[in-house]
């Protein structure tokens, strides 16, 4: 399965860069993963693929469900076992997050925390937690239960 992770806004911080990169970069032995860093919610249609039962998207927003890690690792799990589902798609919005039209349409919505957090640093939680989910799921010594 194909994940593609999916910010809108621009990072502010060349750090924040650097580490999701890092983790992109570790994740190639898990399978692909796809970054997109739009300027703005309006290029969200460009990158958004359909249909949606193939390709689901998983919005990030503060009004979302909260998942441990281990809950994060089975949704792939499930996801990923799905033979109808090709790619998986993250959202994370701008300042501002996501509409409510975009929240409605996606499979799930989830939050890190009941905490908020800037959109930069969503991007970099995501990704950790992309990478924290593939060791779960192979059952590496990386996440400690």
């Amino acid at each position: 399965m194909k994940f593609r992770l999916v910010k809108v806004g621009k990072i502010s911080y060349p750090e924040i860069s650097a580490l999701t990169s890092m983790y992109q970069s570790r994740l190639k032995a898990f399978g692909k993963f796809e970054k997109f860093e739009l300027k703005d919610a309006a290029d969200l249609a460009k990158v958004i693929l359909a249909p949606k039962s193939e390709h689901p998207i998983i919005a990030l927003d503060e009004r979302g469900q909260e998942w441990s890690s281990a809950q994060f690792s089975q949704v792939i799990v499930k996801l990923r076992d799905d033979p109808g589902i090709k790619s998986l798609t993250f959202v994370i919005g701008g300042p501002h997050g996501l509409s409510e039209e975009f929240r409605k349409d996606a499979k799930e919505v989830w939050r890190f925390s009941k905490l908020t957090f800037t959109s930069d640093l969503a991007w970099l939680l995501l990704w950790e937690q992309m990478y924290r989910a593939q060791n779960i799921i192979a059952g590496t010594g990386y996440h400690h239960e």
